[in-house]
């Protein structure tokens, strides 16, 4: 193990096989796996060493970094770079067997899939999707290029850059030299630490067997239930430039999300778009075009399968299903009126009136505020219900997403994780009894909640809307006594 200055982190990872050191899963700024080779050299000397070169080098070579950034191109540090690798101790050089352990399977494809698991508070829907696809990439070799070609394709495809010829000729460029660096080496990481303190979901660096430097580094930005925060893209294109400029690789930075779900701000001419369910028919074409005995072809199918699960593929066709549900589109929601209101009716006489603050349509969408007086633990917090689309909801259980409308009632909670008591650790056992009754945490609107959620089709074993909706009131008193019978242990702040 190297420590480094944190500012040369990520120059140092792009220009050799070293590896960030990880701590509880997570990659730490500052310090490197070095695994080295057989040497004559006492072991202990070898970190040493090779810190005392890195240090020396990058320590003189920062301000070069940095001015090199700013104009996209790092000629005034590669000479540097180049020197100090054809200095560098034979110690240092990594062994084939040595190779395979940090290159090609670096972590276990178990490690990656039960890395983010469902907890009380959330469900990290999207890390666990970025590590299940570095999982699946870093087991099937041929599919580490071909999806970093497939994303260049996309990127080159986008219909919305005709005012910007400068970008779409750079995008030219990167697919270009991706098809010139076959057969080419693939390196996959995730959480990839950046020089501004981010963490990108994850990163394909390509390059020529053999070769160091001029090739192609993309750095992917997953989404599956969660907004853009800030100005992540920008930060993204800022560091990748820094990144670049040692190994002198091509850039680009790509926004990985479903179709429904694209960003509706304006993103940076630089940043490639491409939607999941493009990626998944990809693998699914990839999958079938391997003989059945294949190993590898098996690893497809079964991330097809997940990606289906996830809602992340399109139908293989219309369906008379699907166009059923089309042409009784009107009538369906005519009689969700009719059941939300009656269900507004019950809860009126049964809990408490609503508030002024709800929507006037009793349709899709709709939703009421039912205020009551509280225990103090629940201080800022208030009762609320409504008809909410899935699509909106983020953080939300597997099974409760594979639906598009979802009955939701419980508690609205606040705007951000500090005021929010299932946050609180001291909370813990409260939150277990919360999930044991059935109440989900999630995120809808600006605000967490915690809810119980019913499927409309739940409520099919009545026969009339007056029927349905007495029901829905019933089951939306009992989600709210269940909350005011049992408050957080301790209140947020």
């Amino acid at each position: 193990m190297v420590r480094v200055d944190t500012m040369n982190t990520d120059a140092l990872v792009t220009a050799s096989h070293a590896r960030r050191f990880e701590m509880r899963g997570r990659a730490t700024q500052g310090w490197l796996r070095v695994e080295a080779g057989p040497t004559n050299q006492a072991p202990a000397r070898v970190p040493g060493q090779a810190r005392r070169r890195v240090r020396a080098l990058f320590l003189r070579r920062t301000e070069a970094v940095r001015q090199s950034s700013r104009g996209g191109h790092g000629e005034t540090l590669r000479p540097a770079l180049d020197a100090f690798w054809a200095r560098r101790p034979p110690s240092l050089d990594l062994n084939s067997h040595q190779r395979r352990r940090v290159g090609a399977v670096g972590t276990s494809l178990f490690r990656r899939v039960t890395r983010y698991s469902v907890n009380p508070a959330a469900d990290p829907a999207e890390n666990r999707l970025t590590e299940v696809t570095a999982g699946v990439l870093e087991h099937v070799p041929l599919l580490r290029y071909e999806i970093a070609l497939k994303l260049a394709r996309l990127a080159c495809g986008q219909t919305d850059l005709a005012y910007c010829p400068a970008e779409v000729e750079r995008r030219a460029d990167i697919l270009n030299r991706l098809r010139g660096l076959a057969p080419a080496r693939v390196r996959v990481a995730t959480q990839r630490a950046t020089g501004g303190g981010k963490f990108v979901d994850l990163e394909l660096l390509v390059r020529a067997n053999g070769q160091r430097g001029r090739g192609v580094l993309m750095w992917v930005e997953v989404k599956h239930g969660a907004d853009l925060h800030g100005t992540q893209l920008q930060d993204y294109l800022n560091d990748i430039r820094t990144v670049a400029a040692v190994g002198g690789d091509e850039t680009l930075v790509v926004l990985l999300a479903p179709r429904t779900a694209m960003p509706a701000c304006k993103l940076p001419d630089e940043v490639a778009i491409a939607e999941w369910e493009d990626i998944s028919r990809f693998v699914a074409g990839q999958a079938s075009c391997m003989p059945r005995s294949d190993p590898q072809r098996w690893i497809l199918e079964q991330y097809t399968a997940y990606l289906e699960e996830e809602a992340l593929i399109d139908p293989p066709a219309l369906t008379a299903g699907h166009a059923f549900t089309l042409a009784e589109e009107g009538a369906a929601h005519e009689a969700i009126r009719g059941v939300c209101s009656e269900a507004h009716a019950y809860v009126e006489q049964c809990w408490a009136p609503r508030s002024s603050d709800h929507a006037k349509d009793f349709g899709t969408g709709y939703w009421a505020i039912h205020p009551k007086r509280l225990d103090n633990n629940w201080a800022g917090h208030w009762f609320e219900w409504g008809l909410r689309g899935t699509r909106e909801i983020q953080y939300l259980d597997d099974h409760a997403r594979r639906t598009t409308w979802l009955f939701t009632a419980g508690m609205t909670l606040a705007s951000n994780k500090k005021q929010d008591p299932v946050n609180l650790p001291d909370n813990a056992d409260w939150v277990g009894r919360r999930s044991n009754d059935g109440l989900f945490h999630f995120w809808h609107s600006g605000y967490y909640r915690l809810c119980r959620l019913l499927r409309p089709e739940e409520l099919l074993d009545q026969s009339t809307v007056e029927e349905q909706g007495r029901r829905l009131g019933q089951w939306i008193v009992r989600a709210f006594e269940a909350l005011e019978g049992d408050p957080p242990d301790h209140p947020a702040e």
